[in-house]
């Protein structure tokens, strides 16, 4: 049990991290109404808001999702890449500052 606290807290550590940092960037643009529709269509994106303004639901064009670019994917993976290895250097590191890789008996050579 003892050497898997270096990486509970490793794990703690970084996913408050990600969560407090995908509040702060993500979480302003995000609707605060608690309902969505996911809408499956053929149109694209500006055709779409076209047909939604026509309908009489212009406030509901804002928060259309695009689909991912491929730099918003390279940027989510190298994100996410980020706090992996953020996650094994504090491993590392809190194992080392714990010496839970040492064991208790002393060994004479």
């Amino acid at each position: 049990m003892k050497k898997l606290i270096p990486y509970i807290l490793s794990y703690f550590i970084v996913a408050t991290c990600v969560v407090v940092y995908e509040r702060i960037t993500v979480g302003h643009m995000r609707s605060s109404s608690s309902q969505y529709v996911i809408v499956d269509s053929a149109l694209s994106h500006d055709e779409l808001t076209v047909k939604l303004k026509q309908a009489g639901l212009p406030e509901a064009s804002e928060y259309i999702l695009k689909p991912a670019t491929l730099y918003a994917v390279v940027y989510r993976f190298a994100f996410l890449a980020v706090f992996v290895a953020a996650f094994a250097g504090l491993a590392y590191l809190l194992r080392r500052a714990l010496r839970t890789d040492i064991s208790n008996h002393s060994h004479d050579v």
